[in-house]
């Protein structure tokens, strides 16, 4: 049986005042529990959060997945905070461009593209 954590792998890191939760791997039903524990914990740490999701290393991603990122983001929203989503591959993005969602989000093609603005 394959564990939660060989599915999605979170590193976390700190950019400046941001949490960057650098994912990798497949963000479906299997990774939410790992999502959601990393952003509770990067939640906890600092009032109000500033939150990258680092998606480069996502190879793919379902509606469990999006779940996942819109309960994030709202978790984020609630505390007044600022949720960000970069390095979104083709995969990943027509998922949230299929489903509307990439409207609701901020985007950057990186992190670079992020912290450089």
């Amino acid at each position: 049986m394959t564990e939660t954590a060989e599915i999605l792998r979170v590193n976390v890191h700190t950019v400046g005042l941001w949490s960057v939760l650098g994912l990798s791997g497949e963000l479906d039903v299997a990774g939410i529990a790992t999502l959601n524990r990393r952003v509770d914990e990067a939640c906890g740490a600092r009032t109000p959060p500033r939150l990258v999701i680092d998606m480069t290393s996502v190879t793919f991603m379902d509606s469990c997945g999006l779940g996942g990122l819109v309960r994030s983001w709202k978790r984020v929203g609630g505390l007044q905070g600022r949720f960000v989503l970069v390095g979104l591959q083709p995969r990943v993005a027509r998922v949230l461009d299929i489903t509307g969602m990439r409207r609701a989000f901020e985007i950057y093609d990186s992190l670079d593209d992020f912290t450089g603005s």
